[in-house]
């Protein structure tokens, strides 16, 4: 399903795209390049939009958006700054009415993220950087995906497809062409190449590197090794300088949404999720004998109740193979599944659920209280030997 897109507006005017993912506390994630909602809703990179649902299955309210001049978000105003980043962060967060959540910053994303955690202890219970870096010219030095895509920046605007070929392959390491195919599509529909040179150009110029010790919350610093647009060398120094901060190293992306939701929860007292409940239609299917009195008389009672577990049977059978539940609590195999019912003034068909006290019972198989003509007939009496019981229905 498409994520619902909502606006925001900066303080500067610019409309910011963001959406609201999943329900519980929140997470509030800073976009980088190409836009955080542009490339979830895309799916891309894979591994990133599989670390989100996860993090939504685990209880987790994703906060996620396009910063300016990307995505869904207003296009023609290119101001990268960290100042302008800030704006739209902030924009954000006011616009979803957040006074306490956690903050998360992935690769371009971190320097906005430690920015704000630094400016905002009040307002950020604890911070989470993945990939990212505290200065930019530092990451475009180390990184060889960064010196890769530099190294051509100038053609980026003559030959933006390539360009976008290029970046897209080294940020997945040259894993699988097919996927950096689609993800350089992804890319070119969130940018234009003159805006994300400007892009790239102000990341370059970040420097957090000042704000780092003045970070006073908890703050998880992961690395992983699979993930090519970073290395050990730049999450160390964000992990040594920032007061409360511990460093992860993970050998696979895909444990990312885990040792999140690990760091997030420490010292909570865990409480085992409810099992998920069935969204959409519900249909519930009523059934009973026809002409059941005639039938039992002609057939005798033992040879009725055996019809009648033949077909309960072959009616649950049914009812498990369309992945649907049976009700009926009639399942020892000497117990019928006919269901005997009355209804009410409103429609609805009852049971009475009681302990059979006949030896041809069953416990729990439901007895039908009354006849449909209301009274305790000869048709209702059938149909209390059908369900194998000799107590009375009771009266209502």
């Amino acid at each position: 399903m498409e994520p619902r897109i909502q606006y925001a507006k900066t303080s500067d005017g610019v409309s910011i795209a963001y959406t609201v993912l999943g329900n519980g506390p929140t997470i509030v994630r800073t976009t980088a390049g190409f836009g955080a909602l542009h490339l979830y809703s895309s799916r891309m990179p894979p591994v990133a939009a599989q670390n989100t649902d996860a993090l939504i299955r685990l209880g987790w309210r994703v906060i996620i958006y396009d910063g300016r001049g990307m995505g869904s978000s207003e296009r023609h105003n290119t101001d990268f700054s960290l100042e302008a980043r800030l704006r739209d962060l902030e924009a954000v967060i006011g616009q979803a009415d957040l006074d306490h959540f956690v903050l998360q910053g992935a690769v371009g994303g971190g320097p906005a993220a430690i920015a704000y955690a630094a400016k905002h202890p009040e307002r950020v219970s604890r911070l989470v950087l993945f990939a990212t870096f505290a200065n930019g010219s530092d990451y475009y030095n180390q990184i060889p995906a960064g010196q890769a895509t530099r190294a051509v920046d100038t053609m980026a605007e003559q030959q933006w497809e390539f360009y976008t070929l290029a970046y897209a392959n080294a940020a997945i390491g040259f894993a699988d062409s097919e996927i950096a195919n689609r993800f350089a599509v992804v890319m070119r529909s969130g940018m234009s190449a003159r805006a994300y040179l400007r892009h790239m150009a102000a990341y370059e110029k970040a420097d957090v590197t000042d704000l780092l010790p003045l970070v006073n919350v908890p703050t998880l610093v992961v690395h992983s090794e699979q993930q090519s647009l970073s290395n050990i060398d730049l999450p160390r120094v964000l992990a040594s300088r920032i007061p409360r901060a511990r460093l992860v190293r993970l050998k696979a992306t895909e444990e990312l949404a885990r040792t999140i939701d690990a760091f997030l929860r420490e010292g909570e007292e865990r409480i085992p999720a409810s099992p998920e409940l069935p969204s959409g239609m519900t249909a519930i299917l009523f059934t009973d004998i026809a002409a059941s009195t005639a039938l039992t008389e002609r057939l005798g009672d033992a040879a009725f109740r055996a019809k009648a577990r033949e077909l309960g049977a072959s009616l649950r059978a049914l009812v498990r193979e369309c992945a649907g539940t049976p009700v009926c609590p009639c399942t020892s195999a000497s117990t019928p599944v006919t269901l005997r019912a009355r209804r009410t003034q409103t429609g609805a068909i009852t049971y009475t659920a009681a302990p059979s006290t006949s030896p041809r019972g069953s416990a729990g198989c439901p007895r039908p209280e009354r006849c449909s003509c209301r009274r305790r007939c000869g048709r209702w009496r059938a149909r209390r030997r059908g369900c194998g019981s000799r107590t009375a229905g009771s009266r209502t």
